[in-house]
């Protein structure tokens, strides 16, 4: 395993890729050998939206998200560790989201057995996966959600919901979306 270095900076960022849309705001980050590194947010702050949840989500907007649910064997034994579902976080995530347009789909390991059941969350214009607000220091780092079982379910649900209504902003702003 790579170490991750640890970053230096004035607000909690969650990452997305560096292809975002220019109207994200830019975090420079440094380490502690004094390097910069530049990515690019969606959010500057941890705390949830402030905005109430009972708002329609748009689904166009909504469908352009993607969850990918672990099946890998260590996901599927950590489900199965919780409940009798050995695919326990793909159906919560399913039953959560089931009126917001959100695919969810099953995929092979993901690569952080050690946290498992993992989630991640892509979207249609970013590659790879995207960090939300709502994900705890680790998560944000590697953009996926960790230990995904029943009490995590509002948690994720709520990151997720919050990502689609900023996209929903940027969009009624006129922003390059």
């Amino acid at each position: 395993m790579i170490p991750i270095p640890r970053y230096a900076y004035p607000v909690k960022p969650l990452y997305l890729p560096s292809s975002s849309p220019k109207l994200f705001q830019d975090i420079s980050l440094t380490s502690p050998s004094t390097t910069t590194k530049t990515t690019t947010s969606l959010y500057t702050s941890a705390s949830p939206p402030s905005q109430p949840t009972s708002l329609p989500l748009d689904r166009k907007e909504a469908s352009k998200f993607t969850l990918l649910a672990c099946t890998g064997p260590k996901c599927t034994r950590a489900n199965l560790s919780y409940s009798s579902d050995p695919e326990a976080s793909f159906n919560l995530l399913a039953d959560r989201l089931a009126d917001t347009g959100v695919e969810i789909e099953e995929v092979g390991c993901l690569g952080w057995c050690k946290r498992a059941p993992c989630v991640s969350v892509e979207h249609e214009e970013y590659e790879g996966r995207i960090g939300l607000e709502g994900m705890t220091d680790s998560e944000g780092a590697q953009k996926m959600f960790f230990g995904v079982v029943e009490g995590e379910g509002g948690r994720i649900e709520e990151a997720v919901r919050g990502g689609i209504r900023q996209m929903m902003e940027l969009e009624d702003e006129g922003g390059e979306v």
